[in-house]
């Protein structure tokens, strides 16, 4: 990574640069009147020193850039990748300084000493080149510009605002216009209270000449310069900055979008801005965690940390090597509207659900268990192989989400095996299926898992595990463990008795559980009448042999009702393994603790990949 970093005055930073390029898609101004009070309040302190014939130096963070030499205008261009709300506000602090000269200077020019109101009137125009405007010296031809290009959403407003002030016509369309006005008007403020504070003009020209050496002495930035986008992104991501930080989707869009403008291919933008709105839609958090898991899914391996954006750069928006510039921009669209769906499968996968297929028979059941796996278990790390997956047929994709629910309960929920090689796994299988989605075995991921699962939650590790895993009234996510835990019981009770096969196997699809709809059911009642109380099942009462999962309807009849009112409800139940408690005569300590033993010795067999 090659980086310059220097510290710059204010001043020599606009000196050096004829123009600060803000990219047409970064986001707008963002700052809030109080992050413009905190700024106010900075500068303020140093002036009040510089008028006490005194200093006080602040440092107003850092400005990470892109720098490159205009060979047209012979003059240097830089390209603002973080520390555009302070340049922003810093342009906008001179432009009132600027304005309220002008203002005087109109109002006092035949009442007041010609030469003072000269200089006041030079003291503009030097501001106004040294921080404002910019003309290119080599072509006579060209317009005045303004050295700072802010966003294409604020270009308007911003250069009204700077250059007529409250007088602008230009309406307030958007919240970034708003925050505009409200930073001029703070700053106002403060130009006001200090440099314009008395009617003198020799007074002000003082002033003035404090100002003038606050933003060439004071006023300091450390100023990172690179002149490659994937290193300037790279270290965008470890700055800590006071202002409204971008994100990495904010980062990837203004790299691609900008990488199409280039190109001058007019139209495609506005597409492609729209499958960057529906990429970025989710909260900061979601849209962090979706593009790493997309990543993940494409690629097969982990992003490093803090660098997500450079390796998207280099590992999926690279086409610099495409010359053809309608060839690079369709290939460049088409990999942002892969990335669109990808990210729009993700969300579907996130809530538990994908495409229903109809050609799939018992897609419900199979539905059930995507949804068990990533919303009931809370198996995210799973959604990038998930992805993957998704380039198999439905058939495959089913039968391998069903073996990660049994796999994933036995080993993550009830095991509280570390997830780290298993994610080695998943990124395994995810390159395969991406290099070719023909050689993926499921056969072979699941003895993946077995090798996985029987070095570290044996049998006797699962006995003993299950043997504690008890109902907790105070914990949502034991609640739903265990809905899970019986569903998937009953799901494959029927294999279990007579083990057809060696793998386990749903015998009944038709019979669909839904573990939200059910609800947990102490047979021995939770809450018993003080006067039925069995102090011998009360040590017994949360464990798994106590428990079973209920309907709707069939829990409200239960309530808190002795099993021997229960028992004709659950000999009617349409759920087998409660069928098989209403054959009971009784409900004892014997009766809990053989069928606590009988569910372990079923889960053993049941809960393998």
């Amino acid at each position: 990574m090659s980086l310059q970093c220097n510290e710059k005055s204010i001043l020599q930073l606009f000196e050096e640069f004829s123009i600060l390029e803000i990219p047409m898609y970064q986001r707008s101004y963002a700052w809030n009147k109080q992050d413009v009070i905190n700024f106010r309040k900075d500068l303020r302190d140093c002036l009040t020193e510089r008028l006490k014939s005194s200093s006080k130096r602040h440092f107003f963070g850092s400005v990470l850039s892109i720098t490159s030499v205009d060979s047209t205008l012979i003059n240097k261009k830089v390209e603002i990748i973080d520390g555009q709300q302070r340049l922003t506000t810093f342009v906008l602090l001179v432009s009132v300084v600027v304005n309220k000269l002008k203002k005087f200077v109109e109002k006092n020019k035949s009442r007041s000493n010609t030469s003072q109101i000269k200089k006041l009137l030079d003291s503009a125009v030097g501001f106004s080149r040294e921080y404002i405007i910019f003309r290119d010296s080599h072509d006579t031809s060209s317009d005045e510009q303004l050295k700072l290009h802010t966003t294409s959403a604020d270009t308007e407003f911003f250069t009204n605002l700077v250059k007529y002030g409250h007088e602008s016509e230009v309406k307030v369309t958007k919240k970034s216009h708003e925050r505009l006005k409200n930073a001029w008007q703070v700053l106002e403020e403060l130009i006001d209270e200090t440099i314009m504070s008395s009617d003198s003009a020799e007074s002000i020209l003082r002033n003035l000449k404090a100002f003038r050496e606050v933003l060439g002495l004071d006023c300091t930035i450390i100023f990172i310069g690179t002149t490659n986008s994937v290193d300037a992104f790279r270290y965008f991501q470890v700055l800590n900055d006071r202002g409204v930080r971008l994100t990495t989707g904010d980062l990837l869009r203004s790299h691609t979008l900008g990488e199409i403008n280039k190109r001058g291919t007019f139209g495609t933008t506005d597409s492609v801005s729209l499958s960057w709105n529906e990429i970025l839609k989710d909260s900061q958090n979601d849209v962090e965690r979706n593009l790493k898991w997309y990543y993940e899914s494409l690629t097969g391996s982990t992003p490093k940390k803090l660098d997500l954006t450079g390796q998207y750069i280099e590992d999926i928006f690279c086409i610099e090597q495409i010359k053809n510039k309608r060839e690079f921009v369709g290939i460049m669209e088409n990999r942002i509207n892969l990335l669109r769906d990808g990210i729009s499968t993700i969300r579907k996968l996130r809530s538990g659900e994908w495409k229903p297929d109809r050609n799939v028979r018992d897609n419900s059941w199979y539905n059930e268990r995507l949804k068990s796996l990533v919303t009931g278990l809370k198996h995210t790390n799973s959604i990038s192989l998930l992805l993957a997956l998704t380039e198999l047929n439905a058939e495959k994709f089913y039968e391998t989400v069903a073996i990660l629910e049994r796999f994933v309960f036995r080993f993550k929920t009830v095991g509280q095996s570390h997830v780290g090689k298993l994610e080695e796994i998943y990124l395994k299988f995810c390159k395969l299926l991406r290099a070719e989605s023909s050689l993926f075995s499921v056969e072979k991921f699941r003895d993946s898992l077995q090798t996985l699962l029987f070095g570290s939650v044996t049998d006797k590790v699962f006995r003993a595990k299950l043997d504690t895993f008890i109902y907790d009234e105070r914990s949502a996510p034991r609640k739903d463990a265990l809905k899970i835990f019986f569903v998937t019981i009953e799901n494959y009770s029927k294999w279990e008795e007579t083990k057809s096969s060696s793998i386990p196997v749903c015998k009944d699809k038709a019979n669909v559980i839904d573990y939200k709809q059910v609800s947990l059911e102490h047979i021995y009642p939770q809450s018993s009448n003080p006067r039925s109380v069995d102090f011998s099942l009360e040590p017994l009462k949360h464990s798994l042999g106590n428990l079973t999962i209920l309907g709707p309807q069939e829990n409200s009849i239960a309530s808190n009702k002795s099993f021997d009112k229960k028992r004709t409800m659950f000999e009617e139940s349409n759920i087998r393994i409660n069928r098989q408690i209403g054959k009971l005569d009784r409900w004892t300590t014997v009766e809990v603790s053989e069928r606590h033993e009988d569910l372990i010795e079923k889960a053993i067999n049941i809960f393998v990949p």
